[in-house]
């Protein structure tokens, strides 16, 4: 009986490894994520499923002014904070590069607030 149990458990856990896996091989934009903290702080999450070399840049909209320029590690999942606190108001997207896909995510910015757009 305790077999049958311990069997059940380890086909489970197969089962959400592998949704995990599927999820993360999705060609879609939740492959780079934005979320928004306090303090005018913004932690970007990326999912790099194949391991490729990767690129991050932020650009001002309005001016397309790139205004950081920067390399992603080539990890499964990547993850860093950004105090946006000292840019003006306006708007602003992260972008990234891997894998020949590019994934934006824009952000405004007005006076203490911000918003993902």
């Amino acid at each position: 009986m305790k077999t049958k149990a311990n069997l059940k458990r380890l086909l489970v856990v197969a089962g959400m490894f592998f949704v995990f896996v599927f999820s993360l091989k999705a060609e879609n934009n939740e492959n780079v994520r934005i979320i928004m903290m306090s303090q005018k702080r913004a932690m970007l999450l990326v999912s790099n499923p194949e391991k490729q070399k990767a690129t991050l840049n932020i650009i001002e909209i309005t001016t397309d002014q790139n205004l950081y320029s920067g390399r992603i590690t080539k990890d499964l999942a990547y993850r860093v904070i950004f105090d946006l606190s000292n840019l003006p108001d306006g708007k602003y997207k992260f972008k990234v590069d891997f894998n020949n896909k590019t994934f934006e995510k824009k952000i405004a910015l007005a006076g203490d607030e911000f918003n993902i757009i």
